[in-house]
C-alpha cells in the first residue's frame, strides 16, 4: 500500500520539476537574447568618477553619488553594479532563476499542506507572461530585473514568513532564522518605493490581524521586522535624489491626474482583479479555510497600495506595476487552491487554469519572437560599432529602431539618441563600447 502511495505522488513531483525546469530553459534563452541596454551601460561605470566598475570597494562612492543625483533605491542599484562585474552569461543565469523562484514562492504561498501542483505553477507563470505590463523592462532588462523582478523575488519570501507566524503560529525557532528574516526585512524594505510599501501594508494588516481578529500576542521579532522594513523605506526617501527625480508636486491637478494613471494601470490587468471577486464569492459561499482567505485578502489590499503610490509619484512607468500584479496573482492563486480542495468547485479551478494556458500560447510565440528580433537588430548595431572602431572611425552612426510588444526590453525604453551625442543613453554607450560618439539614425 505505501508502495502505491509513492507511486502516485512522484509522478506529481516529476511533473512539477518538469514545469520548473521548462520555465528557467524559456527564460534563460530569453535572457540570453537580451543585450545591454539604456542604463545598463550607465550603471557599468561609477556614479562617483566614472570609472568602469571593477572593485566591490567602488560600491559605496558610487551609491553616495547615486543618491545625490538619481534616487534612493540604494539596496536595488547596489546589486546592478555588483551584478555589472561579471560576464552577461553569469547574470542570464541567475536572473532565469529568480523568475523560476519567483514562480516557486507564488505557487508556495497557496499551499498549506498540500502538495506542489504543477498545473498551478504552469498557470502562475502564464499568468506573469500574458498580464504584467512591460514583461521585457521587469524580466529582461538587467537593471530593470533587478529593480522589479527581484524586488517581489525578495519580498514574498518575507511575506510567507510574516504570515506563516501571524497565521500559523511558526515563527523561525532558531537565532539565524529570526536574524535571516530581519535581514530580509530591510532589503525587501529598501527596495523599491510600491514594492517596499506593499510589503509593509501586508506586514501591517499581518499583525493586525492576529493582535485584534486572531486574539493572540504579537512576537517582538514580528514587530522588529516590521520596524526595520519600515526603517528600509523611509531610508530610500532620506536620498536629495529621491525628492528631485521621483517625487510630483502635490497639486489637485496632479493628484487627479495621477489617480486616473493608476486606475488606467490597474485596467491593464484587470482580468485578475475579476477572477479574483469571483473566487472570493465561491470561497465565502463554500465557508472555505477563513486563514486562506484572509491571506489573499491582505495580499490583494497589498496589491491595491502598491499600485496607488503612484498617486504621489511623478509618473507611473509600467514597469512599476510588477507587485500590483504579482500580489494580486498571488491573491488569485490562493483563493483558486482553495477552490480546487472543494469538490463542488474543483471543475471551476482545472478550467480557469487550462483557459489561462491556453490564452498564453499566443503570446509566448510572439513574446519569444519580438525577443529574438530585438537581438537581431542591437546585434548588428553592435557588430557596426566594433567594425568602425577597428577601421579608426570613432565617431559612430547607428540605427534606431522600434519595437512591437512588451515583451523586448527595448520597448518603451530609449534606445538610443538621434540628435544629440552626448545625451544619456549615448554618453555612457561611447565609453563602454570605447569611441568617441555614438548616435542615432
Amino acid at each position: 500500500m505505501k508502495k502505491t502511495n509513492n507511486l502516485k505522488v512522484m509522478p506529481q513531483d516529476k511533473w512539477y520539476a518538469f514545469v520548473l525546469a521548462v520555465i528557467f530553459l524559456l527564460m534563460l534563452g530569453c535572457n540570453f537574447l537580451t543585450k545591454y541596454i539604456t542604463d545598463d551601460f550607465r550603471y557599468m561605470f561609477s556614479f562617483a568618477d566614472w570609472s568602469r566598475m571593477e572593485h566591490l570597494s567602488q560600491i559605496i562612492p558610487s551609491m553616495a553619488a547615486h543618491a545625490k543625483s538619481m534616487n534612493g533605491r540604494l539596496t536595488a542599484h547596489s546589486l546592478v553594479q555588483v551584478s555589472m562585474l561579471f560576464p552577461a552569461w553569469a547574470f542570464d543565469i541567475v536572473n532565469a532563476f529568480m523568475c523560476v523562484w519567483l514562480v516557486w514562492w507564488i505557487e508556495r504561498l497557496t499551499r498549506q499542506e498540500q502538495k506542489a501542483n504543477p498545473l498551478l505553477a504552469a498557470a502562475v507563470f502564464c499568468g506573469i507572461w500574458v498580464f504584467l505590463p512591460a514583461f521585457g523592462q521587469v524580466m529582461l532588462w538587467q537593471d530593470g530585473a533587478i529593480n522589479y523582478l527581484w524586488s517581489v523575488c525578495f519580498a514574498l519570501p518575507l511575506l510567507y514568513l510574516t504570515a506563516r507566524a501571524c497565521l500559523y503560529d511558526t515563527l523561525p525557532r532558531t537565532a539565524c532564522g529570526k536574524l535571516g528574516m530581519l535581514v530580509l526585512s530591510y532589503i525587501a524594505g529598501s527596495y523599491l518605493e510600491s514594492t517596499s510599501l506593499a510589503v509593509i501594508v501586508c506586514m501591517v494588516l499581518f499583525l493586525a490581524v492576529r493582535r485584534f481578529y486572531l486574539k493572540k500576542p504579537v512576537s517582538r521579532w514580528l514587530f522588529a521586522a516590521l520596524v526595520i522594513a519600515a526603517i528600509g523605506y523611509v531610508g530610500i526617501y532620506l536620498a536629495p535624489g529621491q525628492w528631485q527625480n521621483k517625487s510630483s508636486g502635490l497639486s489637485l491637478t496632479s493628484l487627479i491626474n495621477n489617480m486616473v494613471a493608476a486606475v488606467n494601470m490597474y485596467r491593464q490587468f484587470g482580468a485578475l482583479a475579476v477572477v479574483f471577486a469571483v473566487l472570493m464569492v465561491v470561497c465565502l459561499t463554500e465557508r472555505a479555510d477563513t486563514t486562506r482567505i484572509l491571506l489573499a485578502g491582505i495580499l490583494a489590499c497589498g496589491s491595491l497600495a502598491a499600485n496607488f503610490i503612484h498617486i504621489a509619484a511623478a509618473a507611473y512607468p509600467e514597469r512599476g506595476a510588477v507587485a500590483a500584479v504579482i500580489l494580486l496573482l498571488t491573491a488569485d492563486a490562493i483563493l483558486l487552491q482553495l477552490t480546487l480542495s472543494n469538490i463542488r468547485f474543483r471543475v471551476l479551478g482545472i478550467s480557469l487554469m487550462v483557459v489561462m494556458l491556453l490564452v498564453s500560447v499566443p503570446a509566448l510565440f510572439s513574446g519569444t519572437r519580438t525577443i529574438a528580433v530585438t537581438y537581431l537588430r542591437m546585434q548588428s548595431n553592435e557588430r557596426y560599432i566594433y567594425q568602425c572602431r577597428e577601421q579608426g572611425i570613432l565617431d559612430v552612426e547607428i540605427a534606431q529602431f522600434h519595437t512591437d510588444t512588451k515583451y523586448s526590453a527595448a520597448d518603451g525604453l530609449k534606445y538610443i539618441d538621434t540628435e544629440d551625442p552626448t545625451s544619456w543613453p549615448n554618453d555612457s554607450m561611447a565609453k563602454y563600447y570605447e569611441v568617441n560618439s555614438i548616435i542615432g539614425k
